[in-house]
């Protein structure tokens, strides 16, 4: 008997619920976290800390070789084709690479850690904290596979477990160290978020997915694991072009308008990642694993289809109420010295708003291996931001804001096309509601930006 619409409508509200769990741990440990900074640090302080963060999780990325999404499909396609120990084998192949990659970029990381702290903060000065990232280096790189294999299993619990475990960690610590030791101490809560979190899935989750991190049974034959480091690489590639530019920009960002007003933004990027994070982890560890086991591209098509307008019309208004509750979340979540990120704010959703809708296209690209047009179609956002922010010159506060929602929308257009000549194209109605809900949100930043 096929599901009613009800029924689909009633399995998308659960999965989307399970993952706003995930979120609002996230989102209720993180206001803590940020309203204990914002009392003990300001603006500055956060501006580092944040810097640094930007710094390990793209370190983290470089660790991991983009190897979370293709061991996502691989393991979704064996279980669609029935062939459980050909996840396994993905599984434990690709942390076994993980565990090598790791452990060099954390020794180049401690070794280098002056010019690092040159590089992305402007001063030498802060190597100690770029050292201390190495921890989060490591914890971030094993949790992009781990989340992996679990978003093979369409399994959106695990992130429950990291998020609620990860958050903890991150508010006892801020609660212990801030006073005590400022930004060291922040920079450490910071810090323990992704390796707390890891620590407690293997302790709730360890056994469902026992196999896959066991040393016994191998890995995958040389040119299976040929193929999947070569789309890891792509990934790799896009991750790291995705957080570097906006790396390499907020360090101009930092030198033009100077640590605090790093830290206005970074208030700015962070409501407007929370507000994402729930669509970015429906659409990676339930969606992806979906449209890996559909099959074909007709398969394929009529998922992203049906699921097209669903995502758009339930994203809108959380996007639209955070843009306008701008102001009071500002003051909530950090403090009036935080007011010149109401702008910024609204910019950044709207960015982020269009960035999930490209997740959503891409990914049908991912699922049918045509890692050509995936790579394509990831790479139009940050060329695209890149170029908007030095078009603008980087003189305005806002302009990095600005320029990330120029390039978001740019990247959903331009991934649209690349799609269309997949065959994986949307139908006029879906581009319909997307253009009217990004002109909306556009409206709505306009307006905050004045």
């Amino acid at each position: 008997m096929s599901p009613t619409p009800l029924d689909l409508w009633k399995g998308r509200a659960l999965r989307l619920g399970l993952s706003a769990t995930a979120i609002g741990a996230t989102t209720i440990t993180g206001v803590i976290r940020n309203k204990w900074f914002a009392i003990h640090l300001a603006p500055e302080g956060i501006g580092v800390i944040g810097q640094v963060v930007a710094t390990f999780t793209w370190l983290g990325a470089l660790a991991a070789l983009g190897l979370g999404l293709p061991v996502a499909r691989a393991i979704a396609a064996a279980h669609g084709a029935g062939d459980p120990e050909a996840a396994r084998r993905t599984a434990r192949t690709a942390l076994g690479i993980t565990l090598l990659t790791t452990g060099a970029v954390v020794a180049i990381g401690l070794v280098f850690a002056a010019p690092l702290s040159l590089a992305v903060l402007g001063d030498p000065g802060f190597a100690m904290l770029i050292r201390v990232g190495m921890l989060g280096t490591a914890g971030y790189a094993f949790y992009l596979i781990v989340q992996g294999i679990v978003s093979g299993h369409s399994d959106i619990r695990p992130p429950v477990t990291v998020a609620v475990a990860g958050g903890l960690a991150t508010v006892i610590a801020a609660f212990i160290l801030v006073p005590a030791r400022g930004i060291p101490g922040g920079t450490w809560s910071a810090v323990l978020y992704f390796p707390a979190g890891m620590i407690a899935l293997l302790l709730v989750h360890g056994r469902v997915y026992a196999e896959a991190w066991s040393p016994r049974g191998g890995g995958l034959p040389a040119i299976e694991t040929r193929a999947l480091v070569t789309i890891g690489l792509s990934a790799l590639v896009l991750a790291l072009a995705d957080q570097g530019v906006m790396l390499a920009l907020r360090a101009h960002f930092l030198r033009v308008h100077g640590i605090a007003a790093n830290g206005i933004f970074q208030a700015a990027l962070s409501i407007s990642g929370q507000v994402a994070a729930l669509f970015y982890m429906y659409l990676s560890n339930y969606a992806l694993g979906r449209l890996s086991g559909a099959g074909d591209v007709a398969g394929i098509r009529a998922y992203m289809q049906r699921q097209w307008i669903p995502v758009v019309l339930a994203a809108l208004p959380l996007f639209a109420f955070a843009a306008v509750a701008a102001s009071p979340l500002l003051h909530v979540l950090y403090s009036n010295r935080f007011d010149g990120a109401r702008g910024m704010l609204g910019w950044m959703l709207l960015g982020e708003f269009c960035r999930v809708q490209t997740l959503a296209l891409l990914f049908g690209a991912l699922a049918l291996q045509r890692t050509g047009r995936w790579f394509a179609g990831g790479m139009l956002y940050p060329l695209a931001f890149a170029a908007f922010y030095v078009a603008s010159g980087g003189a305005s506060p806002l302009d990095l804001a600005r320029a990330h929602a120029a390039g978001s929308v740019a990247g959903l257009a331009g991934a649209g096309v690349v799609m269309h000549t997949a065959g994986l194209r949307l139908r006029a109605v879906d581009w319909l509601v997307s253009a009217l809900t990004v002109a909306a949100l556009g409206a709505l930043a306009m307006v905050l930006g004045r």
